[in-house]
């Protein structure tokens, strides 16, 4: 599960619509995550997080498994907005690169970035959880290989097998998480950025080199 922290944090105690939108309330959910871990979450938890009582949450989501799949729906919608996102503003292959970038995103400390691999470990030992972290998967590669392909048939690339750069560019943003979650060797980089970096190192090597602000 991935999900991207808006940068508006706790919704304002004054002010308050009188029904929360169930993004807002994911949102919350995935805060709880980050900050305390995914063992931390509870109905109760959520519902402080944004201004609801547990009742609240649960008559919106069923249980809180029913709500930690919302979750998984949530960030591949929000994979594929971070490419949209991405191809307005950026050209070639920075637009895929900022896309995977997209991801990182919300992970603002290395505890945080803990806590989502604690959270991906839960994942994987639970069948209905690791079909959608495997959809989430197929989804960031098929985003990646289809603009790629289309770099391809338009001459900007070359030589390239869109399926297999998209593998090696989605495993490289994985790699790159991680290794910025355990690294101490650039303390004060953004995870977002180590992303970045690690994805313009892959792609000179396919005779291309994005520039940092293209």
């Amino acid at each position: 599960m991935n999900v991207v922290l808006s940068r508006s944090g706790r919704l304002p105690l004054a002010g308050r619509p009188k029904r929360i939108p169930d993004e807002d309330v994911l949102q919350a959910a995935a805060r709880v995550i980050g900050e305390r871990g995914p063992h931390a979450l509870t109905l109760a938890a959520v519902g402080q997080a944004c201004g609801l009582s547990a009742a609240a949450v649960q008559r919106r989501f069923g249980s809180k498994r029913a709500l930690m799949l919302a979750l998984f729906d949530l960030g591949l919608q929000q994979a594929r907005d971070a490419f949209e996102d991405a191809d307005a503003a950026h050209e070639g292959l920075q637009a895929v690169i900022e896309g995977l970038a997209g991801a990182a995103e919300g992970i603002v400390s290395h505890v945080e970035a803990a806590h989502h691999l604690a959270t991906l470990a839960d994942d994987l030992l639970d069948v209905e959880r690791r079909a959608r972290t495997q959809a989430y998967q197929h989804t960031l590669e098929a985003e990646v290989a289809r603009r790629i392909g289309a770099l391809v048939q338009a001459g900007q690339l070359t030589e390239v097998d869109p399926e297999g750069l998209a593998r090696q560019l989605v495993l490289t943003q994985a790699g790159a998480l991680l290794r910025w979650s355990i690294a101490a060797d650039a303390p004060d980089q953004r995870c977002a950025d180590a992303v970045r970096a690690a994805l313009r190192w892959v792609v000179r090597h396919y005779g291309t080199s994005p520039g940092e602000g293209s």
